[in-house]
């Protein structure tokens, strides 16, 4: 008996950090603690992969709502190349351009066929890849996806710079 409840026991604990972990990815309460490029080591910080990063501070570039739209797209490409893609090291990049910011994540995983019309039909393309792009596009930005069979996935973007809002 004793044995079932320490079982019981450490699959509670699981559940309960998974809970905690949902929570956090609901409302990034780091973002507003520990701004966006913060955020995003936190983040990779979470993922189990070998994260690069080269993020610049772009808190007062942007509006804490921007903020987390940006956080919620670097979450996506992160989730797909450490759950789908199989990646063993990611690269997560942000920097300050001329009126814009540049964001970059790059993996070395499996990669796919960008387009793959059987993968559309079948409805394997699934909707993160589409909903960065809606992100990205409702923000004002550019959106640009590269992946080759084995060579991994390559996701860019860039948003234009807003004024912070208090």
């Amino acid at each position: 008996m004793r044995q079932d409840y320490r079982q019981a026991m450490r699959e509670l604990d699981q559940i309960v950090e998974k809970l905690r972990r949902r929570a956090a990815e609901l409302s990034p309460q780091m973002l507003a603690d520990l701004g966006l490029a913060g955020g995003l080591k936190a983040l990779a910080e979470s993922c189990g992969t070998k994260c690069d990063l080269h993020l610049e501070d772009l808190g007062r570039v942007f509006s804490m709502e921007d903020q987390v739209s940006i956080y919620r797209i670097f979450q996506e490409a992160l989730r797909n190349a450490c759950q789908h893609a199989q990646a063993t090291r990611v690269t997560l990049a942000g920097k300050k351009g001329d009126g814009q910011a540049e964001f970059l994540v790059e993996d070395n995983g499996q990669g796919f066929e960008v387009g793959r019309p059987d993968d559309l039909e079948a409805g394997r393309r699934g909707i993160g890849l589409d909903s960065m792009g809606e992100r990205v596009k409702a923000l004002g930005g550019t959106f640009k996806l590269e992946s080759q069979v084995g060579a991994g996935t390559r996701v860019f973007f860039t948003i234009p710079k807003t004024k912070r809002k208090k």
